[in-house]
């Protein structure tokens, strides 16, 4: 079966975060080089014109973005993946599934957070991106849980060792995943509904902030009116 795995590659003094698709013979059948990096992590924000103080820079990775939403396929299915934090953006993981993936792969390094409650929230994620998509994604987390998403966010399998315990977690994950029949509403529009619902808010909210007051009368006002 081909796999994928995530590595550093330098291209000249060029270096990327890249995930490879290998097939069984070991032949690289595709590449994805990741596009939202980490700041401070994988670069330095604004360092073409900022000068960060020497202990940050020299911590500091030195990786160019990727460009392309690559595309992937095993079996004719066409499919996508991310790696890491990127699975917290909708309008990066939307991509990918515009682009006619049908299905997802999360490879992720959460050793970052050890054992706290950080991986539980970042599989949360990954689940509402499942969600949003329609797509099932297949999880893949060194130290976090290593699960299956079905299309409606569900998780349907996770890797666990003794106790139960998903975290810290050796072995291999085996299942399924149902390829995706079509775009979902989120997909094809993206935050457009939620544009929408802020702009009628501000509508509601400047017809009742501004809208003309109707004058008090005065109590010598009423007592004339009275007679």
């Amino acid at each position: 079966a081909e796999h994928a795995k995530f590595s550093r590659r330098d291209v000249g003094d060029r270096y990327y975060n890249s995930l490879y698709l290998f097939a069984p013979d070991g032949a690289i059948r595709g590449q994805y080089r990741k596009i939202r990096l980490v700041p401070f992590g994988e670069y330095e924000p604004l360092g073409s014109v900022l000068t960060w103080p020497r202990a940050i820079a020299a911590a500091t990775g030195k990786f160019l973005a990727g460009e392309r939403y690559t595309r992937f396929a095993v079996g004719g299915v066409p499919f996508g993946a991310v790696i890491c934090w990127e699975a917290i953006f909708p309008d990066l993981f939307r991509e990918f599934v515009r682009g006619g993936a049908r299905f997802m792969i999360v490879a992720t390094n959460e050793a970052w957070f050890e054992k706290t409650a950080a991986p539980y929230q970042l599989l949360a994620m990954s689940a509402f991106r499942a969600a949003e998509n329609g797509v099932a994604i297949a999880r893949a987390a060194n130290t976090g849980v290593s699960a299956l998403i079905d299309p409606f966010g569900r998780v349907t399998r996770r890797l666990t060792g003794p106790g139960g315990r998903d975290l810290f977690v050796e072995g291999v994950l085996v299942g399924g995943v149902s390829p995706a029949r079509g775009p979902t509403p989120y997909t094809l529009y993206g935050d457009v509904f939620a544009y929408i619902m802020v702009a009628v808010t501000l509508l509601v909210w400047g017809g009742a902030r501004f809208r003309p007051r109707r004058r008090r009368a005065s109590p010598d006002e009423e007592h004339g009116a009275r007679h």
